[in-house]
């Protein structure tokens, strides 16, 4: 095993970084990698976001694509009911509150995120008044 001094590790990290920074080397090491459709992990350009269980689709050419290319898969299939691109304020809402649950019958439009939070606290006071009512009736 070979020991090196504090510069000559010094000297091998600069170069290291160099290296990584330079195109041309670059372009080599990805010379030989899959992307997109060649590529054996490709999954038809759909994933799934965990934690809000919100579906991604990949859409570069989307006017309103995040930096990676993707669009959230609600809105798209609300594009394709009403024919025409949603605007950034305009938001989709799913009925059944299952985030991954895309159809156009459980979705439905919003003009803003204003009206979209209204309509959930008006669901959220009629949701009380039932709890409410079933309680007095117990």
């Amino acid at each position: 095993m070979a020991i090196y001094s504090p510069l000559h590790k010094l000297k091998i990290k600069i170069a290291i970084r160099k290296k990584w920074k330079d195109p041309k080397y670059l372009l080599k090491q990805r010379k030989h990698t899959y992307i997109g459709l060649k590529n054996p992990n490709w999954k038809g350009g759909r994933y799934e976001l965990s934690p809000g269980g919100y579906v991604y689709v990949y859409q570069p050419l989307h006017p309103l694509c995040t930096k990676n290319g993707y669009v959230l898969e609600h809105r798209l299939a609300m594009e394709k009911v009403i024919k025409r691109y949603l605007t950034p304020k305009e938001e989709v809402h799913h009925n059944n509150e299952i985030k991954n649950d895309n159809r156009k019958e459980n979705l439905t439009l919003f003009a803003s995120k204003n009206k979209h939070v209204t309509f959930h606290n008006n669901l959220r006071e009629l949701k009380k008044e039932y709890a409410k009512s079933i309680n007095f009736y117990l």
